[in-house]
């Protein structure tokens, strides 16, 4: 079992530590890892990369683990199907938010000036 937890913490490093090069390397840009198209940090997308270096970091750590102590089960990894509804409302509520942000600086046609 500490050889499950000591793989997925160290997949889980790797992972953040992809996350925070990949967020400075954008960083020239107005747009990274957690800042929106308006410039500002998103709770939403914050959420996704945070959910993404979990359930990712978890797979490969099971992963790495079932491989150090039996190489025939490595790949025998299911993900239950509450974690991917979870995944699931996770990338729908993004989606929304983004959506939503896009619209909000919008004007109907007719609507624009009261005359």
């Amino acid at each position: 079992m500490t050889t499950l937890y000591a793989a997925w913490a160290i997949s889980a490093g790797v992972l953040l530590l992809l996350a925070i090069a990949f967020g400075v390397g954008v960083r020239a840009s107005s747009v990274g890892i957690l800042i929106d198209q308006r410039g500002r940090y998103s709770l939403t997308q914050l959420q996704i990369v945070l959910w993404t270096i979990v359930v990712i970091s978890l797979i490969s750590g099971v992963f790495w683990a079932r491989l150090f102590d039996d190489a025939t089960t490595a790949l025998d990894v299911s993900i239950p199907g509450e974690l991917l509804g979870v995944l699931g409302i996770s990338v729908g509520s993004t989606v929304a938010a983004m959506v939503v942000k896009a619209e909000e600086g919008r004007v109907p046609p007719g609507l624009g000036s009261c005359q």
